[in-house]
């Protein structure tokens, strides 16, 4: 019920910013708009950063002029969209001070030593519990390959006391 409520608001929204582009990254929440701005004829971009897309990014493809992928075999997932217009493969945008890490501040921080390849371990959405779950139960295994710096989210950092593990909040 609160879809047609939303595509009314989304419509009142629109009209009064008139942007000249939407841009949508997916999530039930930007079906709405999406739906606006097609029935307003407002250009609508879409950005997939998962290789699978959601119910909602399927759906709103199809009103999309360009879809921004991240991977390359995401494509098969829009068979309708293919020509070479529609659809760019881009990655996922990223900060760019994220590019400019500083190994020996990291050990610091960590405690690590250099002996040892560093992976980092994060989620997000639905699948972080999984994946945080799963990194427990593989630590001892893996942590005598690497040292493991784990991203865990909010309020959710584990009490492990490992060498070669650290955990931080997101």
């Amino acid at each position: 019920f609160k879809i047609p409520l939303g595509i009314f608001e989304a419509l009142r929204i629109l009209r009064k910013l008139k942007p000249d582009l939407v841009f949508a990254k997916g999530g039930y929440v930007s079906f709405p708009v999406v739906l606006a701005a097609r029935f307003l004829r407002i250009p609508i971009w879409l950005h997939e950063s998962d290789v699978s897309p959601g119910l909602t990014t399927r759906l709103c493809s199809r009103f999309a002029q360009k879809i921004f992928l991240s991977f390359e075999a995401s494509k098969k997932f829009f068979p309708h969209a293919q020509s070479a217009s529609r659809i760019e493969v881009v990655g996922n945008p990223i900060r760019k001070k994220l590019l400019e890490g500083n190994a020996e501040e990291g050990r610091k921080l960590t405690g690590f030593s250099g002996t040892k390849p560093v992976l980092l371990v994060m989620g997000g959405s639905a699948g972080a519990s999984a994946i945080n779950n799963l990194l427990i139960i593989i630590l001892p295994k893996l942590i005598k390959y690497a040292n493991i710096i784990h991203i865990t989210g909010q309020a959710k950092k584990f009490p492990v006391k490992s060498i070669g593990y650290r955990s931080f909040e997101f």
